[in-house]
């Protein structure tokens, strides 16, 4: 198992780091003496040895950055040590919206496969990660009948406070986010300004909008969150988000902190943060590895309205050998019809290298039709 070794570090409470050795995979204990700007590394430890700790918290916040298989796989490790301890366990998932709690609540029923769960969902549209970095995950959840939480905010309502803020939401919309919510959590302002400044044509006015999107996503997942749990008193949750939300407390666990008693729990993986005081609770040691390569067919893609053109090719593409030419517009792939970009990905999300596509594109209106061997 990848991560049987994982390494731990609980980061002490000092006000600064000063420079040292960084602790990495191979490290296996280590106590630093402690003094004024000294980073007091109270342990390192393997992952087993703080799941008693985990096993007291109501809620272990789990942070990654999305496209690392790795984090995926050191968040699917602490699930399955939690799962054996606890059998009121739950998953939140930022990757999911609240809308589509139904659909997951189907899946882990054994009621619909992955295919019709993503489709559902309109994973490719509103998440559009590679779905094979978390399939591991939800496929351990399904099979254990752990339930699987939507914890996200619709998309067309934070879609719609960036461009005009919160303040600006129908009533429709104000009745489905929260009514309570904090801007002024210590460092929180400070945190994401740096993320929105990297944006060209930045304003004070955009930034308020920006800052309303951030605070929809933490106090929405928090809330969602307290809600399961507060209404499941025996459950414990891990929630899985991406590190912004977790780092320093500032987004989900000191929102969700607020609105239940017992402990909130937060772990980071060191190639996804800087290694301070503070950033967690615990930092992740995973091996680094890598998701087995897509089967692809090489084509570069534009999505007009109502369809998918092919506008060029990747060197040595499946899909230009197959025959498939420039501005032919995609109609079917192994039978699914084609009207978008998301529609492709449903249509290949689980294939391999050297899979077989049936393929029907429409050139000058003539429906022509080719098998690609994907690359």
């Amino acid at each position: 198992m990848l991560c049987a070794g994982i390494n731990l570090m609980a980061l002490g409470g000092c006000a600064q780091l000063t420079p040292m050795a960084q602790a990495g995979a191979g490290a296996t204990g280590a106590n630093y003496a402690s003094g004024p700007g000294v980073l007091n590394l109270n342990r390192v430890t393997g992952l087993s040895q703080i799941i008693p700790e985990l096993k007291k918290a109501r809620a272990v916040v789990v942070g990654e950055s999305h496209t690392y298989y790795h984090h995926h796989l050191a968040q699917l490790d602490v699930i399955k040590r939690l799962a054996a301890e606890n059998p009121h366990l739950v998953i939140g998932l930022e990757m999911f919206q609240q809308p589509f709690q139904p659909v997951l609540d189907q899946y882990i029923a054994g009621a619909i496969d992955e295919t019709t769960l993503l489709e559902k969902t309109e994973y490719f549209k509103r998440w559009k990660y590679d779905y094979r970095l978390y399939a591991p995950i939800l496929r351990y959840a399904r099979e254990h009948h752990i339930p699987l939480i939507a914890l996200n905010i619709d998309k067309a309502i934070t879609t719609r406070a960036g461009k005009a803020g919160i303040a600006a939401l129908s009533n429709k919309d104000k009745a489905r986010i929260p009514a309570e919510m904090d801007r002024h959590v210590p460092g929180y302002e400070e945190r994401i300004h740096p993320i929105f400044d990297q944006h060209a044509g930045s304003s004070k006015h955009s930034f308020e909008n920006f800052m309303d999107v951030q605070l929809l996503w933490d106090e929405g997942m928090a809330e969602r969150a307290a809600g399961y749990l507060n209404q499941h008193p025996e459950s414990t949750m891990v929630i899985l988000a991406g590190a912004g939300h977790v780092a320093w407390r500032t987004g989900i666990p000191t929102r969700l902190q607020r609105r239940i008693s017992g402990k909130v729990v937060t772990i980071l993986n060191s190639d996804a943060i800087k290694l301070q005081p503070g950033v967690a609770d615990y930092v992740m040691f995973p091996a680094e590895k890598q998701l087995p390569k897509a089967g692809m067919m090489g084509i570069f893609l534009d999505e007009k309205d109502q369809y998918v053109e092919a506008v060029g090719f990747s060197d040595d593409s499946s899909g230009k050998q197959a025959g498939i030419k420039k501005g032919d517009r995609f109609d079917h792939i192994n039978g699914r019809k084609i009207g978008e970009i998301a529609d492709i990905r449903l249509a290949l999300w689980d294939k391999q290298p050297g899979d077989v596509v049936d393929v029907t594109v429409l050139r000058k209106n003539r429906p022509l039709s080719f098998r690609v061997v994907l690359k």
